[in-house]
């Protein structure tokens, strides 16, 4: 009642803008509703590298993942991790520990599941993350999420001022290795079972710059790096999935690669 008449007709509609003068002049709090969706991660029996295409407003490891599956053991990040007890011995994971306190949507992680067990982690009413999110990137190892286009060519998806710098990048069991071919301390090669990067995998980006103490930053897919790519040779094998039974082996989160020239 305090406001005039012609005032109060005005403001009394059923939309407003966020620039609207009667939100300012009512005092209403404005709230931005956010599309949310709802993800499944497949996991499958023992370590698994994976990244999040979008998080719930709770992205605590509890809020993300909580007691919904008994057979995750562990979550491991970049120097940090938290672990699945069972704290009433009772035979069911019941609580997570560790330093690793919230899930991030620009970094990868291991997931560690029950040996023989697959099955799909489900996350309802999720954030998604933007494809054009800004990655904050530093000299040596950086365990990084996938957010871009779904199976893009790697040296597409990476933009020519990283890839110049890219020493290799490694997701779980392939790898792409920049090579110095003619020992002139420049890389000039690529070599590697790694031709695409997966939405909703992790990746290992290893850079090498100076100043070693400054940080970089970029988006998935924002540089179109054809041109870069005429004077060198690139070595990208399809990863193909061959079962031969006496070579079968479990994915650790301590990777080995081997390039072999001849």
């Amino acid at each position: 009642g305090a406001l005039p008449y012609d005032r109060y007709y005005q403001c009394y509609k059923n939309q407003f803008s966020l620039d609207d003068e009667c939100l300012e002049r009512l005092e209403y709090n404005t709230i931005i509703e956010q599309e949310t969706i709802d993800i499944q991660v497949p996991l499958e029996s023992g370590n698994n590298l994976i990244s999040f295409i979008g998080l719930p407003a709770d992205n605590s490891v509890q809020g993300v993942i909580g007691d919904q599956h008994n057979d995750i053991h562990f979550v491991i990040g970049q120097g940090i991790g938290s672990f699945h007890t069972d704290t009433d011995n009772d035979g069911i994971l019941d609580q997570w520990n560790g330093n690793l306190t919230a899930i991030e949507p620009s970094k990868g992680y291991w997931i560690n599941i029950t040996e023989d067990v697959y099955f799909d982690l489900n996350i309802q009413d999720v954030i998604p993350t933007p494809e054009n999110y800004i990655y904050e990137v530093e000299w040596g190892n950086n365990l990084i999420s996938y957010i871009g286009e779904d199976n893009q060519e790697i040296l597409e998806a990476i933009p020519d001022y990283i890839k110049e710098i890219t020493t290799f990048i490694i997701g779980q069991g392939v790898g792409l290795f920049h090579l110095d071919d003619d020992g002139d301390g420049l890389y000039d090669s690529w070599s590697g079972n790694l031709n695409s990067l997966e939405r909703g995998k992790g990746y290992w980006l290893n850079l090498n710059f100076l100043p070693d103490d400054s940080l970089y930053h970029f988006a998935w897919g924002d540089d179109n790096i054809q041109m870069s790519l005429a004077s060198e040779n690139n070595f990208i094998y399809e990863n193909e999935i061959i079962d031969i039974p006496e070579f079968n082996f479990n994915q650790s989160t301590n990777q080995a690669f081997y390039l072999i020239k001849k």
